[in-house]
């Protein structure tokens, strides 16, 4: 379920990003530097839009919810309202739908940082300030105005660890695009078969850096 919900994200909402990034200029809708601002451009508007109208309507919507149902409670009632009472009139958390939208929200963030750091690179910078203030929205969400969930432990984060794997791989086979395709850092007198060469290798040396540090991983645990 997880994987049908990350693919159908992906396309929906990085479909666009890569159009910018790699067809745009074929298809004479901008130059190359005109291709690159413009991509910058959407991925800051992006950052900021989350930051403030996504966490915005996510704790404002329940919110509202909740004080309908406290006002009418209150006209119906005939004496005090028990903290019991009130808390009852909080949104319901479900544990599945609600950490599966929490954790989609998050990794579709942290995909627009991964695959298009060459783009922007102050999307790391945004990312941090978008997770924080996330981190304290939910807290806050959680505590505020959602019924308190029961406790359930887990090993780790199921499903969304192979998703971020994916992820990982496909953010550095983007870059390497980017950098060799979009960039235009090669004179013109280096063929097209060069750049070819130039993007393979420069995917093969990452991802063998990535078993190395997995590798190194797992003997320590």
């Amino acid at each position: 379920m997880v994987h049908k919900i990350f693919i159908f994200q992906f396309v929906n909402s990085y479909a666009s990003f890569y159009y910018v990034a790699f067809a745009a200029r074929y298809a004479g809708d901008c130059t190359p530097d005109l291709c690159l601002r413009s991509l910058a451009i959407n991925l800051a508007t992006l950052y900021i839009s989350q930051v403030f109208v996504g966490n915005t309507l996510e704790l404002l919507l329940p919110f509202l919810s909740y004080q309908y149902k406290y006002f009418t409670h209150i006209k119906k009632a005939t004496g005090n309202i028990s903290r019991p009472e009130i808390e009852y009139m909080l949104e319901p958390y479900d544990l599945l739908e609600s950490s599966i939208g929490d954790y989609s929200e998050v990794v579709i963030r942290f995909g627009f940082k991964a695959l298009f750091a060459t783009a922007l690179p102050l999307t790391s910078f945004f990312a941090l300030i978008s997770n924080y203030i996330e981190v304290r929205c939910d807290g806050w969400k959680m505590m505020n105005v959602h019924q308190r969930p029961f406790p359930q432990g887990c090993q780790d984060i199921g499903a969304w660890y192979s998703v971020l794997s994916v992820l990982v791989s496909v953010a550095v086979i983007t870059n390497a695009g980017l950098i060799v395709f979009a960039l235009d850092i090669f004179p013109p007198q280096y063929s097209l078969a060069f750049k070819y060469w130039v993007f393979i290798l420069f995917q093969w040396v990452i991802f063998f850096i990535q078993v190395v540090i997995y590798s190194t991983k797992n003997n320590q645990d």
